[in-house]
């Protein structure tokens, strides 16, 4: 059962569509469902998602302060101690369209600011429009609750939406739980090991 109701946030009120245990239960059906809804993880964890855009510099450094040396390499691939500010602006450079990112927020509670929790994103392959590659980041503590499967279906439901139909990730081989994920999003239509780097195809299906 799906029960509606208005949350009031520093971004305005916005209905929400409370899901227990999602990931286990309904797929998300649209952008509407990705973005107007509180979203619950296997903990009962209650988050919300929304865009993530050039003014969010601020709190993705805050989120990346909070990624272990082990968070980090598994996401840039390098033991890289902050975030260089041609990096940064990239990360934050969305367009919409070709670069398009999501942030996980915790609820917004009396005054207290929503503390970011993790970035999903689709980044579009430049001579391949229907292509696109993901990558999903999910701060320390929060690993093991599910998001980061949440944040990995959100983006692809956003890119199915934007006309993509492949997707390209590149998993660290011993990145278990993220290989699992990348492998349910479909047909793996080409995989390549490169020096303990898995590089990933993957078919959507509609």
């Amino acid at each position: 059962m799906v029960v509606r109701s208005l949350l009031s946030s520093v971004h305005g009120a916005m209905a929400v569509a409370f899901s227990y245990g999602h990931g286990l239960g309904t797929p998300l059906a649209g952008s509407d469902d990705v973005l107007y809804r509180v979203h619950s993880l296997h903990d009962g964890t209650l988050v919300r998602l929304r865009h993530l855009g050039p003014d969010d510099a601020d709190e993705l450094r805050a989120g990346f302060a909070q990624l272990s040396p082990e968070s980090r390499y598994r996401r840039f691939f390098s033991p890289i101690p902050r975030l260089p500010e041609p990096l940064l602006r990239r990360l934050v450079g969305t367009d919409g369209h070709h670069h398009v990112a999501l942030v996980a927020e915790s609820l917004p509670y009396d005054d207290e600011p929503p503390a970011p929790l993790g970035v999903a994103r689709f980044i579009r392959i430049v001579g391949r429009p229907s292509a696109a590659e993901v990558a999903v980041t999910v701060i320390d503590e929060m690993h093991g609750r599910g998001l980061g499967r949440l944040l990995l279906e959100a983006i692809v439901v956003l890119a199915r939406e934007h006309d993509v139909a492949i997707i390209v990730a590149s998993v660290l081989a011993d990145n278990a739980p993220m290989n699992a994920l990348i492998r349910r999003l479909g047909r793996v239509a080409a995989l390549r090991n490169e020096q303990g780097v898995l590089h990933y195809e993957v078919a959507l299906g509609r």
